[in-house]
């Protein structure tokens, strides 16, 4: 079910069709996704060559236009535009004060590029062994745990890890 507190939370000052609109100036460097991968929130482009130098002309682009939004690069090809204040570190705390979970109760596995925001967000996370290498930046922060067997297994040792297993 939709939050309704949550939508307008994030929604506030938030304009996806003029979004859209500044983000026109940047093809073909970038092209809108399919309509099933958008989002009310969301605006999602696919890159049409690797290009690691997007980030910072598409934040220049919606300065430009004084839109307030965050792109957010994730397996070096796609690109989310979204409102300032949306992001995964940011629902999970808000879902954890809504159910009043600690957020010590919360363990985020995460393996692509883009996760590392969520990461450093939250308590408790782990990167299994086959994740991207934009990741490894994370290797000495305190709370995010290294596994040394890919995908779910990873996360099964990250569980170890943190102790959700013997809780």
């Amino acid at each position: 079910m939709p939050d309704h507190h949550w939508q307008r939370h994030i929604g506030r000052r938030w304009s996806r069709g003029a979004v859209v609109t500044a983000m026109a100036a940047l093809e073909p460097r970038l092209r809108l996704q399919d309509p099933a991968q958008q989002g009310p929130f969301k605006v999602s482009f696919l890159l049409q060559e690797l290009d690691q130098g997007i980030l910072p002309v598409v934040r220049q682009t919606l300065q430009q236009h004084h839109l307030p939004a965050r792109p957010h690069l994730f397996q070096h090809w796609y690109l989310d535009v979204l409102p300032p204040t949306a992001s995964k570190t940011e629902a999970l705390r808000y879902i954890a004060l809504r159910w009043q979970l600690p957020l010590t109760a919360i363990l985020v596995q995460a393996s692509q590029q883009g996760d590392g925001e969520l990461l450093r967000g939250l308590p408790c996370g782990v990167v299994p062994d086959d994740h991207d290498p934009a990741l490894e930046s994370l290797r000495n922060h305190r709370r995010v745990f290294f596994a040394s067997t890919p995908q779910a297994w990873g996360l099964l040792e990250g569980l170890d890890h943190h102790r959700f297993l013997r809780r």
